[in-house]
């Protein structure tokens, strides 16, 4: 016996059969919280969180588990970083007098305990930043503690990186970081100086020297989210479709072209050409050559999309509102074990798109074998919808050299996936069914 995988979600497959390719594909959380961040450290082990509870994946995103801090209360859940698939850290905001707001853990989130002993109260932290699991800070605020401050924002060293604690007591908030390595990094800031975001100032600092030498690179710099490939390339994204690309670790910014007017909430670099941009309303912006070119691709969901992260160029995901969350890579999510024959396999439906049902027809080189001559083994056609979900089975014991039948007549208009088991290499044909 053999294990196949085939497609939980969409998958771009040609009318005629074709092999699985990479595609955005939409994985069940069973919930419907706003998921805020995520991290995966390799294609099976992540977690998301949006609030608490924050929940795992062993399995790629086939299966979600909750978890939740073992103190009471807790704060709730904004951020989410691990360092490999047994230790993380997540952060939060204020919501009780009392509470943790730096959670740790140890054994994969089965167990999330206090990261700092001292008591935290009036803080929120933003942004829980790892690098290749090499080094990790935290970052955020708390109700400034100097005279005339409204806002002391300060960066806490989790693992790897050179440096103590550093504190801004200065008005200002820390909102975003990104560090390559223990001694080179940025963090972004806003200086609140009153209600009128206008007023504010927002600023960009770089270090070669870890937390010890933070110096102020743009002072006019503002972005939802910022990503660096390296201490050179960088890329920033705000709204209204704006995407922004340094060529000098940051100090210079040049627009590159969108195509879009969506709100862009975060961007992923995986290299200096390959990235990835999320926004409002399923938006999903990829390049390929640095961001000289951005390209609009099939989103499988509107809600709006808080952030991306890929692990390599064929696997990534992507989380948002209402419990979205979304995966790229190969076709995968349903098991099944097959017994496998070494006959080429080809389906057809015809007609494609149709209307009330379609005749599915199938045929092998080298021709059948009778279900007789196979012991009365039952040869499936199997439709499967865009969940993933087995929504039809036809099942035959008359093989010939050109067999079909007809299908779809109880389905519902949308898009469907086709199969035959039993044969290899493992062939899909996508079908449509359209409204009267």
């Amino acid at each position: 016996m053999r294990k196949i995988y085939i497609a939980g979600v969409l998958i771009f497959v040609c009318i005629n059969c074709i092999s699985a390719q990479n595609q955005w594909y939409k994985q069940n959380s069973g919930v419907t919280s706003n998921f805020s961040d995520m991290s995966f450290v390799d294609t099976l082990n992540g977690w998301v969180i949006g609030g608490w509870p924050a929940y795992h994946t062993s399995d790629g995103g086939r299966h979600w588990g909750a978890q939740v801090p073992v103190d009471s209360p807790y704060c709730g859940g904004n951020c989410i970083g691990f360092k490999d698939s047994l230790e993380g850290w997540a952060g939060g905001s204020m919501v009780y007098s009392e509470g943790t707001l730096l959670y740790h853990t140890t054994d994969e989130g089965n167990h999330w305990g206090s990261a700092k002993k001292e008591k935290m109260q009036l803080y929120s932290i933003h942004d829980i930043n790892i690098y290749n699991s090499t080094c990790g800070v935290a970052i955020g605020y708390r109700w400034g503690s100097g005279v005339g401050s409204d806002y002391d924002s300060w960066i806490l060293p989790l693992f790897g990186i050179h440096g103590q604690t550093k504190h801004f007591d200065d008005g200002s908030d820390g909102y975003k970081t990104c560090f390559l390595d223990s001694l080179h990094g940025w963090y972004a800031e806003v200086h609140i100086s009153s209600v009128i975001i206008s007023d504010d100032t927002f600023l960009l600092y770089y270090t070669n020297m870890g937390l010890d030498s933070l110096k102020v690179i743009d002072s006019s710099f503002y972005a939802n989210d910022f990503d660096f490939s390296d201490t050179l390339n960088g890329w920033a994204v705000k709204n209204s479709g704006v995407i922004l690309h340094s060529e000098d670790g940051g100090k210079v910014w040049n627009t590159q072209t969108s195509g879009v007017n969506d709100t862009l909430a975060c961007v992923d670099f995986i290299d200096s050409l390959n990235g990835w941009i999320v926004g409002t309303g399923g938006c999903i912006l990829r390049t390929r050559d640095g961001g000289n070119h951005w390209d609009a691709e099939s989103s499988p969901t509107i809600e709006n999309l808080r952030k991306v992260q890929f692990i390599d160029s064929s696997h990534g995901w992507a989380v948002g509102d209402n419990g979205t969350i979304l995966y790229y890579g190969p076709f995968q999510g349903i098991e099944e074990k097959l017994n496998i024959k070494n006959q080429k396999l080809n389906i057809e439906a015809k007609p494609n798109p149709f209307v009330q049902s379609t005749v599915v027809s199938y045929s092998a080189s080298g021709g059948f074998r009778s279900a007789q001559q196979e012991k009365d083994k039952e040869i499936k056609i199997q439709v499967y919808d865009i969940s993933g979900k087995l929504v039809e089975e036809t099942k035959s014991n008359i093989i010939t050299a050109k067999a079909g039948c007809s299908i779809g007549k109880n389905l519902k208009p949308g898009i469907y996936f086709v199969k035959v088991n039993d044969y290899k290499p493992l062939k899909i044909v996508k079908m449509k069914k359209i409204a009267k």
